[in-house]
């Protein structure tokens, strides 16, 4: 099942959602929505990143995957607020996406 309110992303609040684009960032998202970056990795395989936060506060990009039965994957970004973590997500290039899925962590699910 590869269905992304299975995981909790692209509603607002909670725990391990997307978060509204703040102002500053909605040229970057859909309108009033989540920031989603679609990538392909090295392989070809494609993927959508977003924020997450995590109910401690830390912040982590989060792959899911578009094709496959793969995982989620997570990365723990270094963002102090929302805001700060959908910046880096949204000027990060290609190459910086693959590097971050590559080391990223399959995400556990609660």
């Amino acid at each position: 099942m590869n269905d992304r309110r299975q995981y909790g992303v692209g509603s607002a609040g909670g725990r391990g959602s997307a978060q509204r684009l703040p102002d500053s960032l909605r040229s970057h998202g859909p309108e009033g929505g989540s920031l989603v970056r679609v990538f392909q990795d090295e392989k070809g395989r494609r993927w959508e990143a977003v924020v997450g936060r995590e109910s401690w506060g830390a912040f982590f990009a989060i792959f899911l995957p578009k094709d496959g039965d793969e995982a989620p994957r997570q990365t723990m970004m270094e963002a102090e607020t929302m805001e700060g973590a959908m910046k880096a997500l949204a000027t990060m290039g290609e190459e910086e996406l693959q590097a971050t899925l590559a080391r990223s962590d399959e995400k556990v699910m609660e």
